[in-house]
């Protein structure tokens, strides 16, 4: 009765997934991904060798959540797993599956409430996972499958030990993925013996990225004439040095031009925030330190300028793979002195573009927040409502009182936090606050709003 059971579960999240997959239009699904989802749901180990934007997270995403299996996806950044959280929901946003995202910068009571919701997937970075259970604040004992994205930058970024301790608190056997521009001998003491290999990532620049380089002695001048000429969308401008992006930052933004920095010396919050006007268009050159922008996966990225020397040919390729994501074609610029000539990643850059030509076209206005389609997103809504744990407010409570409204099957996920409470609704009904409000819960009447991202 049980395996039946559990055939049945399976079946509905598998439809469930597919009809957001639809809405979102990640149908047909990519090269990696037909390759990657029969070995995760097979529970086999696995070392994936894929670049950013190759369509890794849905890979790994889409089965642990058609099948509701309990996971732990570690990343190296807090920005990486906000990201990975953001398609985690949209994809499970019929599944009724709970996600918890546990990261440093954000509020420790607010994540002890997502983790009383017993989340079958766990976002998180290492650092707050260790903070999180030294307090017995996280549970492991549950976990069927943990994957660790971008490995090679845990283990650059300095958290090879944190994430060992980690592993160490799982006593159960669990199926382990790596997913890693790069191989690091490290990571071999992360994978147990038998793991299958799977490459989908060459040595070299993405075939849809268009690379020039620009000899100067001028470098600054060079980039403000760039950014006037070309017909920039979104660009990352890279630098080694976090003084060089702030610099650069307060050049451009005299003249009125929509930038922002974006290393380790911006605190979390604005980091998050950046990243945000980025996506969203409100931000259109993004002035990025190399370990700033590790992970990024930026949707319509149209450039990468590469304003200092990459430090080696892998950070290069690295680099300029954050354009032409999702099959999409992007452009590489590489602003080159005599001196980065001289050394051996410049001379590789040499010989892998083409002399950039200046036209008589002007650049689009880069004073102006960018108009870019929506994303699509699925026909479900979250609300507020105002009560939560201190109101003594419980699931049931808020389940009960939202059926006199909406059929059961309509009601998705319910996070409930120390004075409001989220419920994922699976319908877009307009008119449904109107319906709602006000709420009565626990004999008292409760405001309800649409919750905007």
């Amino acid at each position: 009765m049980i395996s039946i059971v559990r055939v049945k579960i399976f079946t509905m999240y598998q439809t469930e997934v597919n009809r957001a997959l639809q809405e979102i239009g990640y149908l047909p699904l990519l090269p990696i991904q037909k390759e990657v989802i029969p070995h995760i749901e097979n529970k086999e180990h696995l070392f994936i060798q894929a670049k950013t934007g190759s369509g890794k997270t849905a890979a790994y995403l889409i089965p642990l959540l058609s099948h509701n299996t309990k996971a732990l996806v570690i990343a190296p950044t807090r920005e990486l797993a906000l990201q990975i959280e953001t398609e985690a929901l949209r994809i499970s946003s019929y599944t009724k599956i709970h996600t918890a995202c546990l990261i440093g910068g954000i509020d420790y009571t607010k994540q002890e409430n997502r983790l009383r919701a017993k989340p079958e997937l766990i976002i998180a970075t290492a650092g707050r996972l260790l903070d999180l259970s030294s307090q017995n604040k996280i549970d492991f004992s549950q976990l069927e499958t943990v994957i660790l994205d971008e490995a090679d930058q845990i283990i650059q970024t300095g958290q090879y030990e944190d994430v060992r301790k980690v592993l160490d608190q799982i006593h159960q056997p669990i199926q382990m993925v790596c997913l890693s521009a790069t191989w690091d001998e490290r990571l071999s003491h992360y994978l147990p013996e038998g793991y299958i290999s799977l490459q989908f990532d060459e040595n070299k620049v993405n075939e849809d990225i268009i690379s020039y380089h620009i000899q100067t002695e001028e470098k600054t001048k060079m980039l403000r004439k760039l950014i006037q000429n070309e017909p920039i969308t979104k660009a990352i401008i890279f630098v080694n040095h976090k003084s060089d992006a702030m610099y650069l930052e307060k050049i451009f933004l005299h003249e009125n031009i929509l930038c922002a920095s974006f290393s380790s010396a911006n605190d979390e919050n604005k980091r998050i925030k950046t990243i945000r006007d980025f996506t969203e268009g409100k931000i259109i050159l993004l002035i990025a330190t190399d370990a700033g922008a590790r992970g990024l996966d930026i949707p319509g990225l149209s450039h990468i300028i590469h304003y200092d020397l990459p430090f080696d040919k892998e950070t290069y390729i690295h680099r300029s793979g954050r354009t032409a994501h999702q099959q999409n074609q992007g452009i590489s610029i590489a602003i080159l002195n005599q001196e980065d000539i001289e050394t051996e990643t410049g001379k590789y850059i040499l010989s892998q573009s083409l002399p950039f030509v200046f036209s008589d076209k002007q650049g689009n206005d880069l004073t102006v927040p960018l108009k870019q389609t929506k994303k699509k997103s699925t026909n479900t809504q979250t609300i507020l409502i105002r009560a939560g744990r201190k109101d003594k407010i419980r699931r049931g409570d808020i389940a009960g009182s939202l059926c006199a409204v909406l059929p059961f099957e309509k009601i998705g996920t319910i996070e409930i936090q120390d004075h409001y409470s989220l419920v994922t609704i699976l319908d877009e009904d307009a008119s449904l606050i109107k319906k709602l409000n006000p709420i009565l819960l626990k004999g008292k009447k409760r405001k309800v709003e649409q919750k905007h991202a």
